[in-house]
């Protein structure tokens, strides 16, 4: 079933190879194209057969497409926003899929007053990897994972619909919610655990012994710390562009954990009991 005839993914690493893989696999276009500034992820993709041509220059890239797809860092977005605002042809339906909503939309809403042919739809799949770059993107990777679309359209178009289309046929849940919404409820379910993943790991480094404590770690600080061996650029993007909410949401974890202080220096078996059982029994409803 081909919703679209050329897919342009500008992008071509984890998350946008990932894209390109579901979207092959599933028959959804005629032709993907990529775009990206590595040649080398260009040459894997094609040999992987996930693109079907690949471009280091945007122009030639986008030239021909119905869909452009931007799966950049949230820090490079803003440029190409731009470049698409000159080169991307009528009608044209473009995606983001970065990590943050707010600075993104409003550029975007620029771009389009510009040019009042294009369709923008902001999105967000809440999946990854601490891994990075082509080689380990994978069909499977929205499967069964939300995917959240902020959309500036008050009536959905054909190509919207048929973008709709598209992420149910790789498995995607899809949740509507708006910019201001969506990075918030990121911040505290994608962007705070990296931080605290982070600050973890650092704060066990900075033992003399670190590296005789790391050999005690078992499943439990692995799963923990895992995502702080994710893109470190991608995550100054992130935190940056999600400054103000984060600095917040940063101060009420930072309460939680000296409430947390409190409640154990109290000595009080039944009180830390009553906090443990009543985490729990959230966390497993």
């Amino acid at each position: 079933m081909e919703l679209f005839k050329q897919i342009t993914i500008i992008g071509v690493g984890l998350m946008g190879g990932s894209l390109a893989c579901a979207i092959k696999e599933n028959d959804l276009c005629e032709k993907i194209v990529g775009v990206d500034i590595n040649s080398d992820s260009l040459k894997i993709a094609k040999k992987r057969g996930i693109i079907d041509d690949g471009f280091e220059n945007i122009v030639e890239g986008i030239s021909k497409a119905d869909l452009i797809i931007i799966a950049v860092p949230v820090g490079e977005t803003a440029k190409i926003l731009e470049k698409i605002k000159l080169f991307a042809p009528q009608n044209c339906l473009l995606v983001d899929i970065g990590s943050t909503k707010e600075k993104v939309v409003k550029k975007a809403k620029e771009i389009m007053e510009k040019r009042k042919d294009l369709t923008f739809i902001g999105g967000h799949p809440m999946t990854g990897s601490e891994q990075e770059g082509v080689k380990f993107s994978s069909p499977e990777l929205f499967k069964q994972s939300p995917f959240i679309l902020v959309s500036l359209e008050e009536n959905y178009s054909k190509k919207t619909l048929d973008f709709i289309k598209l992420l149910k046929n790789i498995g995607a849940e899809i949740k509507f919610m708006g910019e201001n919404e969506h990075d918030w409820k990121a911040g505290y379910v994608s962007h705070l655990p990296h931080l605290v993943s982070t600050a973890l790991f650092n704060f066990v480094s900075k033992n003399d012994d670190y590296k005789q404590i790391l050999e005690l770690a078992g499943d439990g600080f692995k799963d923990t710390t895992r995502i702080a061996g994710s893109n470190s650029k991608m995550w100054v993007d992130i935190c940056q562009s999600n400054q103000k909410k984060l600095e917040k949401i940063l101060d009420d974890f930072i309460e939680e954990l000296s409430d947390l202080k409190i409640l154990l220096a109290k000595d009080d078996k039944q009180d830390l009991l009553n906090y443990f059982n009543k985490v729990s029994k959230v966390k497993n409803s």
